[in-house]
């Protein structure tokens, strides 16, 4: 195969190899990314998570502390049940004692207004009194007027957000579907049917769905307290969402996480929903409670008559005063109430414009109103962004949208969303241990392909030099074989008369043979540094006695080539001893005056060739040099390669296989010395072997 298709067939191989490693790289550190993507989503998720929980404690306190509270709360003035004469330990009769509301004296801190609404659209608060009821609390001066002020106020606005404006046809779908009141318009009809028994489709009210079913290992409180400490503990024991497996599919993953946050949604509901079912129980226990029929003794009622005694009882007529020692025990009839026991539904949360509302419908044997609350949105915001400050400093809590998206935030008990916003995580150090790999990966592989490059360079440069070895060998061969097939021929048929002629071929026959011995002397000792078998062992000599071991050599090969041959030696050079091999300095000599006889001749005239001997420093320097027309800058890096000499360059030039140079700067090496080209010798070609003494 050709050079050149072998370099096309290598290169197209290593660009698929390439190519194949640059998607691997790409895929490898796209899926790094969506990992650490899918990483930081969780951790969102999961900080999300337990915010709601602690969001969920506030909201939902004030839920089922609302649940809780009676009816006759909403009453600025009302008549306690099943009240007794402190002296007598009779029954006060109905009417005889009455109390302010305690929504007058203590209001929570997250709710503007309480309110009431009839059938009729008619708007009244327990906190703004009209009429007696209001003479009442100016004399107590309970509330404050600025306080009274600014409840009459709100109730005015609350008012005007009722007015607003609702379609003929919603109104009519109410109508048909609620049965809503034909006096209640806009957002009263709204409200009226909010607290109905199913929620028409189609309203803007956005409601918590209720669970069906509550966690058979979720126990619930005893009461508003117990269950608010139940969210703290559950916020701060919230359960952490630990991936086992990472998905093959992004899909996969965003519907694990869908479900769990949907079980993490279902879970605050059914608490929030067991506060409220306990909420209603405590307040339909009071009711039976306020019809029992026995009169307990002095001692028996000591204890829950003192614990009955509160602000929020305080009686208007009369004041309490010490029980006597002694009183006899008897029976009072049950005291009727008022009204027949309401039937209260749960409260619902809904927003009317700006304004997020706690409603419930009150239904008696003669009558049904609406009771709500309305919540100070500002405070509970701030509220509930004050509990996630740590966790999301940039969150924001929002109204929740009426279809809202799939893995929003939203509070079960309340209509809110939270919008985490930014979350700045701990940059992922740049060499992740799949960059490093991927590093190491590309390294191997980049020194794969220059492994493969010089390997495959390295066999093509082998095979062209043995190509050439093989063409210049063969040449070298044939030319000599020739002249000794066609003098001996000569010589045996006695066709060669003259003696001067047989022994002129004689000669011939001598310098062909060497020249023979020659060539298979240096391509046999190339051939045993190639394998190893370097010189032998090096011995101690004096320099002047290997110049003058060389020296007759060396000026018979410069005699046969034509050529004058000089020795050049300075005295301190020869007098320095070698410890070398004298005959591998021999033989590297030999090839350097062979080159310089062959090639250092000018244009026909006689040549000279010079063996100048220096010493330097710890080193001896053997130059040969010649006056020949030295060597082209070109060449000058590439004439120590072996088998540098094609068939055709022998053809034309000096008898040769390109193999002596290489030759020599081997066996130099294997000396510890060098043989380089003496650039400053401008009279033809120089070169210098130095040994160190």
């Amino acid at each position: 195969m050709k050079p050149r298709a072998t370099w096309i067939i290598t290169t197209l191989c290593l660009a698929l190899l390439g190519g194949a490693m640059a998607w691997l790289t790409r895929s490898m550190l796209r899926m790094e990314s969506e990992q650490n993507r899918m990483a930081n989503d969780s951790a969102v998720q999961e900080l999300a998570r337990l915010a709601l929980w602690r969001m969920e404690s506030i909201a939902s306190s004030v839920v089922i502390t609302e649940s809780a509270r009676p009816p006759e709360h909403y009453r600025t003035l009302s008549a306690p049940e099943a009240l007794l004469d402190n002296k007598t330990l009779n029954s006060v009769n109905e009417g005889d004692v009455v109390a302010l509301s305690p929504l007058l004296r203590e209001p929570p801190d997250l709710l503007k207004l309480y309110f009431e609404m009839d059938a009729d659209g008619a708007l009244r608060s327990p906190q703004v009194p009209v009429g007696k009821d209001l003479a009442v609390c100016q004399v107590l001066n309970t509330p404050p007027q600025e306080v009274l002020a600014a409840n009459s106020s709100n109730l005015a606005l609350l008012g005007r957000c009722m007015d607003a404006h609702t379609s003929a046809a919603q109104l009519n779908e109410l109508r048909d579907k609620l049965r809503v009141p034909v006096a209640l318009k806009g957002n009263r009809a709204l409200l009226w049917s909010v607290n109905a028994l199913a929620v028409p489709e189609g309203t803007a009210v956005v409601t918590p769905q209720p669970a069906s079913e509550k966690p058979a290992s979720e126990k619930p409180a005893d009461d508003a307290t117990d269950k608010n400490q139940a969210f703290k503990m559950k916020s701060d024991e919230a359960p952490a969402y630990a991936v086992q497996q990472r998905a093959s599919k992004l899909e996969d993953a965003q519907a694990q996480q869908s479900d769990f946050n949907a079980q993490e949604a279902k879970a605050r509901q059914d608490i929030v929903k067991s506060g409220v079912d306990k909420a209603a129980s405590r307040r339909v226990a009071n009711y039976d409670n306020a019809s029992g029929k026995k009169l307990m003794t002095k001692e028996e009622s000591a204890a829950p008559a003192a614990a009955a005694a509160s602000p929020a009882q305080t009686a208007v007529t009369r004041s309490a005063s010490p029980f006597q020692e002694a009183a006899a025990v008897k029976e009072l009839p049950p005291q009727p109430a008022s009204e027949s026991t309401p039937e209260i539904t749960d409260f619902r949360p809904l927003w009317l414009g700006d304004a997020l509302l706690l409603t419930r419908r009150v239904t008696t044997a003669e009558r049904q109103w609406i009771q709500g609350a309305w919540l100070d949105w500002e405070k509970l915001r701030a509220e509930l962004l004050a509990a996630v400050q740590d966790r999301f400093p940039a969150a924001s809590v929002v109204r929740a949208p009426e279809h809202p998206a799939n893995g929003a935030h939203l509070l079960a008990s309340l209509p809110v969303q939270l919008i985490p916003g930014a979350v700045t995580f701990e940059a992922s150090p740049f060499w992740s241990p799949l960059k490093v790999s991927l590093s190491i990966a590309w390294l191997c592989v980049l020194l794969a392909v220059a492994a493969v490059a010089l390997v495959l360079r390295g066999m093509m440069s082998l095979s062209e030099r043995r190509a050439s070895f093989v063409s210049s060998v063969t040449h070298e061969l044939r030319t000599p074989l020739a002249t000794f097939k066609l003098y001996s021929e000569m010589l045996a048929d006695g066709m060669v008369k003259e003696e001067s002629k047989r022994q002129q071929y004689l000669e011939t026959l001598t310098g062909e043979a060497d020249r023979l011995g020659h060539l298979v002397e240096n391509v046999l000792a190339y051939s045993r540094i190639e394998r190893g078998k370097g010189p032998t062992p090096a011995a101690s000599v004096r320099t002047a006695d290997l110049v003058q071991r060389m020296e007759p050599r060396l000026n018979q090969r410069t005699l046969l080539a034509g050529m004058d041959f000089a020795v050049i030696a300075a005295p301190e050079a020869l007098d320095a001893p070698l410890r070398t091999d004298a005959g591998a300095v021999d033989q590297i000599l030999c090839n350097l005056v062979d080159n310089a006889c062959k090639y250092g001749r000018r244009d026909g005239a006689p040549g000279k060739v010079e063996l100048v001997v220096t010493r330097d420093r710890r080193r001896i320097c053997f130059a040969v040099r010649d006056h020949g027309p030295g060597i082209p800058r070109g060449e000058q890096n590439t004439i120590f390669l072996p088998f540098h000499k094609s068939a055709r360059e022998a053809a034309h030039t000096a008898p040769g296989v390109g193999l002596g140079l290489a030759l020599c700067r081997r066996l130099a090496a294997e000396l510890r010395g060098t043989l380089e080209i003496d650039r400053s010798w401008k009279h033809g070609a120089s070169f210098v072997l130095r040994l160190p003494l």
